[in-house]
């Protein structure tokens, strides 16, 4: 007896398929960049921040966008301004 295996195709709505330039994507990125620069892990960055180290995760790989308190919590730990924080050129 042989058996077919089907994959799903992923579609354009697949939450999964993420857009590259969003702008969840540019941010979690310009995040890593500083906290990387600052020579800090996603553990110590949660820390100094006061939140959890998979919230940092999330926003750093694009699945979330801060809300204000946070990314002001996290711009405040990088010790940058929080217009730096989403400046994204």
């Amino acid at each position: 007896m042989s058996y077919t295996y089907f994959t799903r195709k992923p579609k354009d709505t697949d939450k999964r398929v993420k857009n590259p330039k969003s702008a969840s994507t540019r941010l979690g990125q310009h995040i890593w960049v500083m906290r990387f620069g600052a020579r800090l892990t996603q553990r110590e960055l949660a820390a100094m921040a006061g939140v959890s180290r998979k919230t940092i995760n999330a926003i750093e790989g694009g699945k979330t966008l801060p809300s204000l308190i946070v990314a002001m919590k996290i711009a405040a730990a990088l010790d940058v301004p929080l217009e730096r924080l989403f400046k994204l050129e």
